[in-house]
């Protein structure tokens, strides 16, 4: 088993349960609607994750070929993943909550679910954007990427310190939208194709 495989098969396993508890989550709080009304905050919340998930599993198909094995990516790979499922886990109410619709869970739990997130995020951005530094310097992919990084970051930010809802699904719906349409419109060849 090569580096590759290994570091990877580690990262994605993580990865995935993150991605079941965002599904089962969201399925939870589908099942739960009538008590307990879903609003628009935490859908938006798990399409940026799902996509934020994806792009991660993305980056790092491309980024862990070269890397060889050492155990400060292998506790990368696992503070990452971890803040993405301790992220996950706190997305969505469980059934001794006491919040009556899912905004006010939101509102109420947004440091631990979007602090997760960026944190990761951080780790993962600082690293790859580092390497583009080392290799290529500050070419047009470097400034398209960091473009795309602090578009994101700014997004994510917003929803966690604003007060106002409206604000808080124009951030949230943003990212999702250009998140969206980055991947969809990526040349699957151009070395660009993922935020990172």
């Amino acid at each position: 088993m090569s580096a590759f495989e290994f570091l990877f098969s580690f990262y994605g396993l993580l990865l995935g349960l993150t991605l079941v508890e965002v599904g089962s989550g969201f399925s939870r709080a589908l099942d739960a609607r009538d008590e307990r009304p879903m609003g628009v905050i935490l859908p938006l919340l798990t399409g940026v994750m799902i996509m934020d998930i994806a792009t991660q599993w993305g980056s790092a198909w491309r980024d862990f070929r070269e890397v060889e094995f050492s155990f400060r990516y292998l506790v990368a790979a696992l503070c990452m993943t971890l803040a993405y499922y301790f992220s996950a886990t706190q997305l969505f109410p469980r059934d001794r909550s006491t919040a009556t619709s899912l905004d006010e869970h939101f509102f109420k739990h947004r440091i631990a679910i979007l602090g997760g997130v960026l944190f990761a995020n951080l780790l993962a951005t600082a690293d790859a954007m580092s390497k583009q530094w080392g290799m290529n310097g500050a070419d047009a992919v470097f400034w398209s990427r960091m473009a795309a990084n602090a578009f994101w970051f700014g997004t994510i930010i917003t929803a966690l310190v604003s007060k106002s809802r409206r604000v808080v699904i124009a951030a949230l719906g943003a990212n999702l939208i250009s998140s969206s349409t980055g991947c969809c419109a990526s040349n699957p060849q151009s070395p660009a194709e993922f935020r990172r």
